[in-house]
Parts: structure tokens; C-alpha cells; sequence
């Protein structure tokens, strides 16, 4: 078990005065049902912005094991509650989320894994209305040399109260939204010196119609260097707008051991219209440090 601290003091832009404090503790306990494992995880953090004040409280159990896997997770996050030297999406909700899943290994056969599984994730505000709810139901399968295919179901709920536009294009009208998404994927093994991967997710969205659609091709003639291809494209037909939106990238990994590696990534997108660069130099003279 952990018992652990956080605090911080400043703010970058200098606009404000603010202060966050707050403490963790974390539990285990191994050897339930066999070879299963209890986690338990509690947290408050509390932040002070120029004389306001409020926190952010949540708590976490899971059990693992070879087959059986679930999660449960709560967070309560004040309105006012705000970490500048942090960050945090939302304020002023409570979130509730679940997953639950079954993993089978075969002792022969071509399917070195599956997997079935649930999940959900539930939105509300400081009054427990319902703003955001997603549920659904996915499965995985894993080859034994390393192919993967997935498969997931998704049933959607938003309540928009404040609008906003996609991209800065398709405009999203305040009212409430239902609508369904499914999703199927497949990826090759890494170990082969030429991979490809494809997913597409399609269905509806706030009324209206999405189709996403990721692919990429890889280049590995060593273990020492690999070149990955990839192309996203995201479809987004509404009532109040229609639009394309495509991201390319170039990837490259040039490993010179298990401990040094240089890696570059190029990306350029259609609606910033622009490219980007990144990269890294990463050395490790001790693993994980």
C-alpha cells in the first residue's frame, strides 16, 4: 500500500495566485480468488484561487486476474476547482465509470487470446442530472503471432448545453442527443518486416452522421530502424454543416541499442493547413531512468 502528497504553488501565466494540496492512498491485496488482485485508490485534492476554493475527491477499486478484469471509478470535481499548475476538462461534474471483461487463452490453436467485454461511462452535474452517458460492448482477439482484430459497440447520450463548433466549421446546436457507433479494427504483427493496420468507426453524431477511418503501413528491415505511414480521415455530416478533416503522418525509429533511439514524427493536417515536426533523442543509461 502507498500513502502519498501533492502540492503545488504558482500559476504560469502569473494571473493568479493559486495553491493545490491534497493526499492519495492506494491499496492491494493480492491472492484473492486465486491469483486475482484488489486495487483501491482514494483521493482528494483541494485548490485556492485567489480566496476560492474548492476540490476534487475520487475513488478507485479493481480487481485483475488472468481471466476476470473490472473497474470502477468516481470523481467528484468542484465548479471552481482549478489547478494552474495542472490541468483538468471539466469542472462542476460527478463521473462514473465501469469496465468489465473476460480473457480467454486457448491451449491450442491459432488464437493465442480473446477477450469480451463491457463498459460505461456516465456524466452528471453537481445536481446528478445527466449530461453525458456511453455504454457499450467491445471484443479483441490477439493471434499467435501478433495480429489483432477488435470489434466494439457504442451507445451515445449528450446533453449540449452550450454551443460549439467542430473543426471551427460545423456548428453544434444546444438539445439533447442519442445515437449508436460501432467500431472494427486489424493490425499486424510488428514482428513481420511489413505491417499494415486499418479502423473505421461509423455511425451517428449529434444528429447527424460520422465515418472515421484510420490506416497505416510499416517498414521494419531491422531491429534497428522502422518507418510508419499513417492517414486518418474524419467525416462529420450534421444538419447544420458538413466536413472532411485528414491528418497524415511519417513516423521513423532509428534504434541505435535497446537503450538509445532517435524518433521523428511529420504531421500535417487540412484544416490548420500546416506541418508539424517533433524529434526526440531519448538515451536511458538505467532502464526506466
Amino acid at each position: 500500500s502507498k500513502l502519498g502528497v501533492v502540492f503545488t504553488n504558482g500559476d504560469p501565466t502569473g494571473e493568479t495566485d493559486n495553491t493545490v494540496a491534497g493526499a492519495d492512498f492506494q491499496y492491494q491485496l493480492s491472492n484473492v480468488f486465486g491469483d486475482g488482485i484488489l486495487f483501491a485508490d482514494l483521493s482528494y485534492v483541494r485548490s485556492f484561487t485567489d480566496g476560492v476554493e474548492d476540490d476534487l475527491a475520487a475513488g478507485e477499486i479493481a480487481f485483475r486476474s488472468q481471466k476476470w478484469n473490472g473497474t470502477f471509478t468516481i470523481r467528484d470535481i468542484g465548479e471552481n476547482y482549478s489547478p494552474k499548475l495542472g490541468f483538468v476538462n471539466r469542472t462542476g461534474i460527478r463521473r462514473y465509470r465501469q469496465n468489465l471483461f473476460r480473457r480467454f487463452r486457448p491451449n491450442s490453436g491459432f488464437i493465442r487470446r480473446f477477450e469480451f467485454g463491457s463498459f460505461s461511462n456516465l456524466v452528471t452535474d453537481q445536481d446528478d442530472i445527466r449530461t453525458d452517458h456511453v455504454y457499450g460492448a467491445w471484443t479483441e482477439w490477439l493471434s499467435n503471432p501478433g495480429d489483432e482484430f477488435g470489434a466494439t459497440y457504442r451507445r451515445h447520450y449528450e446533453e449540449i448545453r452550450e454551443p460549439f463548433e467542430i473543426a471551427g466549421v460545423v456548428p453544434v446546436n444546444p438539445g439533447v442527443y442519442n445515437w449508436e457507433q460501432y467500431r472494427v479494427s486489424f493490425q499486424t504483427t510488428s514482428a513481420r518486416t511489413f505491417g499494415v493496420g486499418v479502423e473505421v468507426n461509423w455511425g451517428g453524431i449529434y444528429d447527424g452522421d460520422t465515418t472515421q477511418i484510420e490506416s497505416n503501413i510499416s517498414f521494419r528491415p531491422s531491429k534497428y530502424f522502422e518507418l510508419r505511414a499513417e492517414h486518418e480521415y474524419l467525416d462529420f455530416d450534421l444538419p447544420t454543416g458538413e466536413i472532411g478533416v485528414h491528418i497524415g503522418s511519417l513516423n521513423s525509429t532509428i534504434a541505435f541499442s535497446p537503450r538509445i533511439a532517435i524518433n521523428t514524427e511529420i504531421q500535417y493536417d487540412n484544416i490548420s493547413e500546416s506541418f508539424a515536426f517533433f524529434s526526440r533523442f531519448r538515451w536511458e543509461p538505467v532502464p526506466e531512468r
